[in-house]
């Protein structure tokens, strides 16, 4: 892929910001659609030199054009930041793309689902006793854990964006896919899978970007004259941002309703088929905040399945039920 003309963006940023309602859009509160200071080349190289990749060029272009991070898609774009001398991105799960993961390739081209390979969880009209059952709970959670984080899964992989509920999307670095963004779905059993264009193209980091960006501008009623999409509105939104039929416009995160291509994610369930065919295991789902389970709490549970501290969900509200929530 080749590099990208950006300097329309910020212009384009500041119209969306200076729209009726524009601070009720999902995620604007937070990056406030504002973008941070572009990296100079010697930061730029810096960056690559300890990752040691070469960035494809839509988003290296990005960087060093438009700006380092900060409003784009749901809660905005994770910004590379330098620690003590050392790179890293920062954002909730920035820290899964490490120098280690970054150089090695991600082996998929086409969408999957690790939650496939995971046994049915045990039932426990099936055992004598609540101890039996316990056990083999426990051995349960230690097998999904082992085939759900296989950090092999995650290889290659640049995380950008978090959509809530521990839902994220990426850019592919090393591998046959390089340059293209995917979907992370593995908090919701979801897999993996590769965000398309609405002719099924895969989309690219500018491709991703400026959907967001324009379909901001189309909601406008179309023209540019109306408000943006607010939250309310905006639930049907697919995990890649994509409204279903008849809800044109606005910017993706978490909401109620029905998806695209099939995918349902009303009141939290998506037990549906996907858009690629794959089913998905009923009770994985985003946990209302009403069951005491913090959007926070939440993430960190899993990210920790994902080679940090392995354990089971035992004992964690919500984790198997409830719905979705607008999370702003």
């Amino acid at each position: 892929m080749t590099g990208h003309d950006w300097s329309d963006v910020r212009q384009k940023l500041g119209l969306l910001a200076a729209a009726p309602a524009a601070d009720e859009v999902f995620g604007a509160d937070g990056h406030g659609w504002e973008l941070e200071p572009p990296l100079t080349p010697a930061e730029l190289a810096e960056l690559e030199g300890q990752f040691e990749v070469e960035l494809p060029a839509e988003y290296r272009s990005f960087l060093l054009q438009a700006g380092r991070g900060g409003a784009g898609p749901a809660y905005g774009l994770f910004p590379p930041r330098r620690v003590d001398g050392r790179w890293q991105w920062e954002g909730d799960g920035g820290d899964m793309t490490t120098p280690d993961s970054l150089v090695r390739p991600f082996p998929y081209t086409e969408a999957f689902n690790q939650a496939d390979d995971v046994p049915e969880m045990p039932e426990e009209d099936d055992f004598a006793s609540a101890e039996e059952y316990a056990t083999a709970e426990d051995a349960w959670w230690e097998r999904h854990n082992a085939i759900m984080y296989d950090e092999a899964h995650y290889l290659g992989l640049l995380y950008l964006c978090h959509k809530g509920c521990a839902l994220r999307d990426v850019l592919v670095v090393t591998g046959p896919a390089r340059g293209t963004m995917w979907a992370d779905g593995t908090a919701e059993e979801g897999g993996l899978e590769p965000l398309l264009d609405d002719d099924g193209t895969p989309l690219g980091f500018a491709g991703w970007y400026r959907r967001w960006l324009g379909r901001g501008r189309a909601s406008r009623r179309g023209d540019g004259s109306g408000p943006p999409l607010t939250p309310a509105a905006g639930r049907g939104l697919a995990r890649d941002g994509e409204p279903e039929a008849g809800q044109r416009g606005g910017w993706g995160g978490p909401g109620d309703g029905p998806g695209d291509g099939g995918e349902r994610r009303s009141g939290g369930h998506a037990d549906e088929e996907t858009p690629t065919g794959q089913g998905r295991r009923k009770g994985f789902q985003c946990p209302p905040f009403g069951d005491g389970l913090r959007l926070g709490t939440l993430s960190t549970w899993v990210d920790r399945q994902r080679g940090r501290s392995i354990g089971t969900a035992t004992g964690i509200p919500g984790i198997h039920g409830g719905g979705n929530r607008e999370f702003v």
